[in-house]
């Protein structure tokens, strides 16, 4: 992946988060209007109660329908309202009058409410910033995957070099051709390696060096010039076996390490539900009653003095 298609997929992260996280919003509020004006909670329970009737919610629903479509955009009072609903509905108890415009004017309310907010256009604009890094926060994730692969594929070169050093007349061309054969991510550099080799071993070596910079697998192209100028293959690897218990010594650490935290990380997703339970059902009402009780008091002891 280059820089500009690093970049562009950044960009396409950020407004396509910030269009989703729109689009959720802007349903979120479609959806509530539309209850209200084509449903309630009376509807919802006609098949469960019988004692509510179906068609009379209907009607009410379609009469609280056509007064919202009429003052959702108007400011309107209650006793507007109610006149209007008295001149134009049979509705012969004037308390029923009352109810109806009660009940009118609270589902306007909350038709109104029901739009799109300045708070929700930060939220949607924070996404879209955390959305912006996620290519970035996947690429440090794979690096470091890519890194513990590396690792990983340098114990496997030092295995097949520690079985060849000891073979008579082995060259350093044998042992980087045994390297390609096993390798998956030095593969293309060590093949660059081969290809040059011909015509210049220390040359095709120091430019494997600058190719693959990590310095696991450049001590072991060191080695292997140390191998092509002067030294056999055996006396270029003779501290490869303490090298390459080091590694071992070093991945153990680092599996215990990993191991640890994620039994830390664990225990607290695990400790989540619990700590919600505790805090949401007990903690925040507990607090909340107290603070009623302390006003309640407070205002008591005001009206003594």
């Amino acid at each position: 992946m280059t820089v500009r298609e690093f970049i562009l997929k950044q960009i396409l992260y950020s407004v396509l988060a910030f269009l989703l996280s729109l689009l959720v919003f802007l349903n979120v509020h479609w959806i509530a209007r539309h209850n209200i004006l084509y449903s309630s909670p009376g509807l919802k329970l006609a098949g469960y109660n019988p004692f509510i009737d179906k068609e009379t919610e209907l009607k009410e629903i379609e009469t609280d329908r056509k007064y919202i479509n009429l003052f959702k955009n108007k400011k309107v009072t209650f006793q507007e309202l109610a006149e209007t609903i008295r001149l134009n509905e049979n509705y012969g108890d004037k308390n029923q009058v009352v109810v109806t415009a009660k009940r009118i004017l609270g589902k306007i309310e909350k038709y109104r409410s029901h739009n799109f907010k300045w708070w929700e256009l930060v939220i949607c604009i924070v996404l879209s910033v955390i959305s912006h890094y996620i290519p970035y926060w996947m690429l440090l994730f794979s690096e470091r995957i890519l890194k513990i692969s590396m690792e990983d594929e340098v114990k496997q070169f030092h295995t097949i070099i520690m079985m060849l050093m000891h073979i008579e007349r082995i060259s350093v061309e044998d042992i980087l051709h045994w390297m390609e054969q096993f390798a998956e991510i030095f593969k293309p550099s060590i093949q660059k390696c081969l290809n040059s080799y011909e015509y210049g071993d220390r040359q095709a070596l120091e430019q494997l060096i600058i190719d693959e910079p990590y310095p696991p697998f450049a001590r072991i192209v060191e080695n292997l010039i140390s191998a092509a100028d002067k030294i056999t293959v055996e006396q270029a690897f003779d501290e490869l076996r303490l090298e390459r218990e080091y590694y071992q010594e070093k991945r153990k650490q680092d599996n215990e390490i990993m191991v640890n935290r994620k039994g830390i990380l664990g225990k607290f997703i695990a400790f989540i539900p619990m700590g919600a339970t505790i805090l949401l059902y007990i903690l925040i009402p507990f607090i909340l009653l107290s603070i009623r009780q302390l006003i309640s008091f407070s205002d008591e002891i005001d009206k003594l003095f």
